[in-house]
């Protein structure tokens, strides 16, 4: 049976992309930040940037293979691609890395800890603000990770109709390309915003 299902998307948070830009406006808002901490927390963010790139340039490429043997015309290979996007061992691991975010955890955590009792009252606010920042952050990269997985889950089921008939295979490759046209775009965002903070940071 051939599936009429809509091609599936992938499509990062644009609300975890400016959850990222305001907590840096944020960090250099916040006067009596001690500049070692505002540090800590711009290096912080850089390393979610990196997670982030990580993830999105391991499925790009691996888009771009599946995308390859259908341009080619190898249905079989590109079939068996396709099914294997659901047990890419490389990304679970960077799944997990992103819904830890261990590094901005960690510094999340050491700021809780320290900044209320360094910071006069009016400052009390915009640390609330930071603080909720971050815990969108930690809860957006973690519902992110997710979204990919399950993109990766909606293609790979997309290989029965692929193989069993010529419409679903020219469906398949097009939500393939689809997708990672989609991440492509993303990812010049991300590469965008991590240079802006590298020059803040540097």
């Amino acid at each position: 049976m051939v599936s009429t299902a809509a091609a599936p998307q992938i499509a990062l948070f644009k609300d975890l992309y400016e959850a990222l830009r305001r907590v840096v406006a944020d960090v250099r808002a916040l006067a009596e930040l001690p500049n070692a901490r505002r540090t800590e927390v711009l290096e912080a963010i850089s390393s979610a940037y990196e997670i982030l790139d990580q993830a999105t340039g391991l499925v790009i490429s691996r888009l771009g293979k599946v995308i390859e043997r259908g341009d080619l015309g190898k249905r079989k290979e590109f079939v068996e691609l396709l099914v294997h996007l659901e047990y890419t061992g490389e990304w679970y691991e960077i799944e997990r890395e992103m819904a830890m975010c261990s590094a901005l955890r960690a510094t999340h955590g050491e700021l809780r800890r320290l900044l209320p009792g360094l910071l006069s009252r009016k400052s009390v606010k915009d640390w609330e603000t930071l603080d909720g920042r971050i815990e969108q952050i930690l809860s957006s990269e973690g519902e992110l990770a997710e979204h990919i997985t399950n993109t990766l889950i909606d293609l790979s089921n997309m290989a029965v109709d692929a193989r069993s008939s010529a419409a679903g295979f020219q469906r398949a490759r097009q939500a393939v390309a689809a997708a990672r046209r989609s991440l492509q775009a993303e990812r010049r965002t991300l590469i965008r915003d991590e240079t802006a903070i590298y020059d803040l940071i540097y």
